[in-house]
């Protein structure tokens, strides 16, 4: 049972880092043209849009992570 656990849980997606944001959710807090702040969660974290202009208020997906830069694009 215990190793059933073990491999579930390495099979999973990452939850932290750099590689738990990838696919989050946010929101445009100031227009992103191609750069801005973006709020995910309670964090504010500085983003580049990779997909033309995103106005503020706009719902963005994270495509990559860049040290403590986002790499966003706009929610379909």
């Amino acid at each position: 049972g215990l190793l059933y656990l073990v491999r579930k849980v390495l099979r999973g997606k990452p939850r932290t880092g750099a590689e738990g944001l990838k696919g989050a959710k946010g929101t445009a807090t100031t227009a992103l043209t191609p750069k801005g702040t973006v709020s995910l969660g309670s964090e504010l974290w500085r983003a580049v849009s990779v997909a033309g202009d995103i106005p503020e208020g706009a719902e963005v997906l994270v495509v990559e992570v860049d040290g403590l830069t986002l790499k966003v694009k706009k929610k379909n």
